[in-house]
């Protein structure tokens, strides 16, 4: 099960995600962006921007509730959402002043 924490909102989302690889080293998951079906992999994140990540391990394909993962954390990190549909993206203009400074004599 993956928990997503808004950084700025502090808002909680829960998915149990699709697994589409599975190696004896590695675990690739798929997880839906945009429909609200958490037990089958599908979610809806709120606001586009930083979340902290948390997963957890569980035997149950239902259970949203890390309290009840049968594991207590497993991993964590941090991602950026970018809602490619509505994201803008903004231009920074620099603006560098050089001094010349001439030797004396």
């Amino acid at each position: 099960m993956f928990e997503f924490q808004n950084d700025t909102t502090k808002d909680y989302y829960y998915v149990i995600p699709t697994i589409t690889t599975d190696t004896s080293r590695s675990k690739i998951f798929t997880i839906e962006e945009g429909v609200n079906a958490p037990t089958v992999g599908q979610l809806v994140l709120g606001n586009t921007g930083f979340y902290h990540y948390n997963i957890y391990a569980q035997s149950s394909t239902t259970n949203l509730d890390p309290t009840l993962a049968d594991e207590t954390l497993s991993t964590n990190g941090k991602l950026k959402y970018i809602d490619s549909e509505t994201s803008q993206y903004v231009q920074h203009e620099i603006t560098q002043t050089y001094a010349v400074h001439e030797p004396t004599q």
